[in-house]
């Protein structure tokens, strides 16, 4: 079997750069649009521990820790993860392109090998969070509907 093609998606967030990048670069940010607890240690070589508790309409609960790879401040931030026991070890990039007013956020997620399964649900996973990502960042809207942290 083939190996399975990135998976890319992207959003277009009304507001700058400096307002997006709050988002992926303090705990504030992440969790208010994508998680319910962050631990961390932002700069290349450090991590970002996920947690979530009753997440979503499946009431989630589990934990994740990705390694940080590269930051280059307001532009990008790179780190390795496993997104489940069962996915295999995969890179995630989100970008950040400015376009005036704008921001394009991309996230990019390679490493799949030849597992599509694993893909489709992460494509699906990313589009409804940078959904998360746009609420929060432009009306500060939590992807729970709680009161900002």
């Amino acid at each position: 079997m083939a190996e399975v093609p990135p998976v890319r998606c992207a959003e277009i967030v009304r507001a700058g750069t400096s307002r997006v990048w709050e988002a992926l670069a303090t705990r504030h940010g992440w969790e208010n649009w994508f998680c319910n607890r962050v631990l961390m240690d932002f700069q290349p070589g450090g991590f970002i521990h996920f947690r979530w508790k009753d997440f979503g309409p499946d009431h989630y609960t589990g934990d994740n820790r990705a390694d940080i790879l590269e930051v280059e401040r307001k532009k990008l931030l790179a780190f390795r993860w496993k997104s489940s026991q069962r996915h295999p070890a995969t890179i995630v990039r989100l970008s950040l392109e400015p376009r005036g007013p704008i921001t394009i956020v991309r996230v990019e997620e390679t490493g799949w090998g030849n597992d599509a399964d694993a893909a489709i649900t992460s494509a699906a996973g990313w589009g409804a969070a940078l959904g998360w990502l746009k609420f929060w960042v432009e009306h500060e809207i939590r992807f729970d509907g709680r009161r900002p942290r």
